[in-house]
């Protein structure tokens, strides 16, 4: 099995992708899940994870929100987390 990327191999749109569920997750990881999985939409080995294995590694490339956005400032937080939005 090949290792899954990491947050610096990631793009920005799987990067989003991330941000937004570890924002959901707040409300808890079951919400999450039932609400608005992980969907990964650019890399094919992170497209094809199960809504399970998406979040885990979502929520491991992401760690707690507050390190993220300590890591990568808030600005590029709040960038990447738009773009995982629906167009308006």
């Amino acid at each position: 099995m090949t290792a899954l990327l990491s947050w610096d191999e990631m793009t920005d749109l799987d990067r989003s992708q991330a941000v937004a569920y570890a924002w959901l997750c707040r409300r808890g990881i079951a919400y999450a899940i039932q609400n608005d999985p992980c969907t990964y939409v650019d890399a094919p080995d992170l497209v094809a994870l199960d809504a399970i294995a998406a979040g885990t590694h979502a929520l491991a490339v992401c760690g707690p929100l507050q390190s993220l956005i300590a890591r990568i400032g808030k600005a590029e937080y709040d960038r990447l987390y738009n773009l995982a939005l629906p167009p308006a």
